[in-house]
């Protein structure tokens, strides 16, 4: 261990050996983009800086030196260092937090974690009796994960209850929403056991207000699964005062963590209900009695059974999570969480009235006043609607506003140097916009001017 860590030590010293760049341009040389690349979508998948991926290629080459050792132990204080510093970035207890892929396998360990608690009554003629609660504009996949639990239970009175939700929204609206559907289940004899709510939602990237569900879930008595999956390394997290049931967030996307990489969060009191995933040599029966633990087939000296399942689940490459200390150090390095979120919220939104200046009459920035003040739905994401004239458009080759949306996004790419997601919401067509300490205003100036063009050329502006 000696060797990788003198070369992690000097990887460290080497990056701390001069003054971070101002944010902005100067940052672009510290990642890998292609010169004439401009990323703008940093909410998809992330981006890796050089020195991250210096250290993630470090534990890769120690991890083949003997694959043995590493596999069978020496990674895990690596892997608990990881562990130690981002439950210190979020406040929450060590032993509360396991690394995963990504939120998706978050979100799935939770909901199939319980399929040993719905109802085994067999179906009634009244229609359900339990069931999931999701949003409107629940992340695909996690829509998919609770239909999917749904579907292979076919014994069971289980569904699924969404709640409408059509942004812009103030978050006293998202809230009394969603007390709506509990109060409409509950007449209906629906049990909801469970949620999914988003921290920041995915299409449309805006702030949810998600501690305040959490407290209005547990007072109906329902489990609280936050997908935070674009919440640390955007807003400021404390897990201890939220006290959500389970929140799983992606660190690949806005810590700057090699991807794939995420962190899952679940008190002592709901760790029984996430077995880890795949299935593998620590799993316990959780509604067995407790049996006498045999001998380890590698052996784990985890404080406990969830740390357990989630530290070795098989043969699988760690590197990703253990340079998630690194992503940290380098962030610490650039300035900073707070001063990071800073530069990023605010170039977001100044982003966000740029885009409008540019793109013209009916574009706006997705908030709830008529001007530009409003800031509670942006945090380093801004949605903003793109001016489309549906009447010029050919409705033959493009007969819904999701066809209009797609061939504009394919177009887009390919004719500028980068990609933003399009996407129909509240029957308007928007993108969404990601703000990183790479990039100015004059990146968003021109962002505007090339998709205006494109309109022009189609045909399209408004």
């Amino acid at each position: 261990m000696a060797r990788l860590n003198k070369e992690l030590e000097e990887l460290k010293a080497n990056l701390h050996a001069a003054p971070a760049p101002p944010f902005g341009h100067a940052c672009r040389a510290l990642y890998g983009f292609d010169e004439e690349f401009v990323a703008l979508n940093n909410g998809s998948f992330g981006a890796c800086p050089q020195y991250v991926i210096a250290a993630h290629n470090a534990y890769l080459r120690h991890a083949e030196r003997r694959p043995d050792d590493w596999h069978r132990g020496a990674f895990r204080a690596y892997l608990n260092r990881s562990r130690k510093e981002v439950a210190a970035l979020v406040n929450a207890e060590v032993d509360d937090i396991v690394l995963v892929n990504n939120a998706t396998t978050g979100v799935n360990a939770v909901l199939r974690g319980m399929q040993p608690y719905w109802s085994t009554k067999p179906p009634a003629q009244d229609g359900l009796k339990e069931a999931i609660m999701v949003y409107d504009t629940v992340y695909g996949a996690c829509g998919k994960t609770a239909q999917f639990i749904v579907d292979s239970n076919p014994a069971l009175n289980l569904g699924v209850v969404r709640v409408p939700m059509q942004y812009p929204v103030s978050h006293e609206e998202f809230l009394a929403k969603t007390e709506a559907a509990l109060v409409e289940a509950r007449k209906q004899g629906i049990k909801i056991k469970i949620a999914i709510v988003d921290a920041i939602s995915s299409l449309p990237g805006v702030v949810v207000p998600w501690r305040e569900a959490v407290k209005l879930l547990r007072k109906h008595d329902v489990l609280s699964l936050v997908d935070g999956a674009h919440a640390v390394g955007q807003i400021a997290l404390d897990l201890k005062q939220a006290d959500p049931d389970f929140f799983i967030s992606n660190c690949h996307k806005w810590l700057n963590a090699h991807r794939g990489c995420a962190f899952l969060y679940a008190p002592k009191r709901n760790q029984h209900l996430v077995p880890g995933m795949p299935t593998s040599h620590y799993y316990i029966n959780p509604l067995a009695a407790p049996q006498e633990k045999g001998v380890d087939l590698i052996a784990t000296d985890a404080p406990s059974n969830f740390i357990a399942v989630w530290e070795f689940s098989g043969t699988v490459d760690l590197s990703n999570f253990c340079s998630l200390s690194a992503a940290l150090d380098y962030r610490r390095w650039l300035g900073g969480e707070e001063k990071i979120r800073a530069y990023t919220s605010d170039l977001a939104h100044k982003g966000g009235m740029i885009l409008c200046k540019e793109l013209g009459s009916g574009s706006k920035i997705m908030n709830l006043d008529d001007g530009q003040a409003d800031r509670s739905l942006t945090a380093s994401m801004v949605n903003v609607r793109v001016p489309v004239d549906y009447a010029k458009v050919d409705t033959g080759a493009f007969p819904t506003k999701a066809h209009i949306s797609a061939h504009l996004q394919s177009e887009l790419s390919s004719r500028l140097r980068t990609f933003v997601p399009f996407y129909v919401h509240d029957e308007a067509i928007w993108i969404r916009v990601s703000a990183q300490v790479w990039l100015e205003e004059s990146d968003f100036e021109w962002l505007g001017k090339g998709l205006s063009q494109l309109l022009a050329s189609l045909g399209w502006s408004a």
